[in-house]
C-alpha cells in the first residue's frame, strides 16, 4: 500500500512539474536552427530595404506591430488601459536592424550617470538635466508572421503581424537604452544598459518614468 502512494505520489508530482512546466512556456515557439535562418534570411533583405529607402527619401520609418493571437482587436482605441499587459497594436518607428531583427524606439528620454556603468532616470520634476538616450526594442524576425507593406485605410503604414511570445509577453527579445551617433546623415545606436537594470536602480532614489 505504502509502495502504491509513493509510486502514485511521484507521478503525480511529475505530471504536476510537467503541466506546470508546458504552462510557462505556452507562448514559446521551438524553432529550430534551420527554421531561424530561414526567417532571417527571407525578413532582414526587406526590412534593410524599407529602412534604406525611406532615410533616403525623408520618408517615415513607422510600422504598425500587431499581435498575431489578438488580430482582430484593431483597429480598436489601444489608448485604453490593458488589463492583460502591452497593447495588441501599437505605432512605432523602425530606427535601424541588427544580426537577428530590427529595432523599433520605444521612448525618448534622459538618464543621469550613478557611476561608470550604472545609470538612473533623471529627476525631471526638479528641472534635472541628463544624458539623451533612446529606449529601443529588438523585434526578432523569426516573430513576424506576415508584413502589410501598404497598410491599410487606417494607416497606411506597414503592417508587421508578430508572436508575442517574449519577456511579459511582448514582441521584443530585449529592451535597451541606446545613445545615438550619426555617419553621413544616418542615425545608428549603441548598446549602453538594459531598461530593468535602469528601472531597479532608478527605484533606489524614488525615480519611475524614463523621461
Amino acid at each position: 500500500m505504502l509502495e502504491y502512494f509513493s509510486v502514485s505520489g511521484i507521478k503525480l508530482g511529475w505530471d504536476t512539474l510537467r503541466g506546470l512546466w508546458r504552462f510557462s512556456r505556452r507562448n514559446r515557439r521551438n524553432l529550430t536552427p534551420t527554421k531561424r535562418l530561414e526567417l532571417r534570411q527571407k525578413w532582414k533583405p526587406k526590412f534593410d530595404d524599407f529602412l534604406r529607402v525611406n532615410t533616403y527619401k525623408e520618408l517615415s520609418t513607422e510600422v504598425i506591430i500587431r499581435n498575431i493571437n489578438r488580430l482582430d482587436e484593431y483597429p480598436n482605441n489601444v489608448k485604453l488601459k490593458q488589463k492583460n499587459g502591452i497593447s495588441p497594436w501599437f505605432k512605432v518607428p523602425v530606427v535601424q536592424t541588427y544580426e537577428r531583427g530590427f529595432m523599433v524606439c520605444l521612448s525618448i528620454g534622459e538618464l543621469v550617470s550613478i557611476s561608470e556603468d550604472k545609470w538612473r532616470y533623471r529627476d525631471w520634476l526638479k528641472g534635472e538635466d541628463g544624458e539623451k538616450f533612446w529606449c529601443v526594442g529588438f523585434v526578432p524576425y523569426e516573430g513576424i508572421v506576415d508584413v502589410d507593406w501598404e497598410g491599410d485605410k487606417y494607416y497606411d503604414y506597414p503592417h508587421v503581424v508578430c508572436h508575442f511570445d517574449q519577456a511579459r509577453n511582448q514582441p521584443y527579445e530585449r529592451i535597451m537604452l541606446c545613445r545615438e551617433w550619426k555617419f553621413d546623415k544616418v542615425s545608428h545606436f549603441t548598446e549602453v544598459v538594459d531598461i530593468e537594470t535602469v528601472r531597479k536602480d532608478s527605484k533606489k532614489y524614488g525615480l519611475r518614468y524614463f523621461g
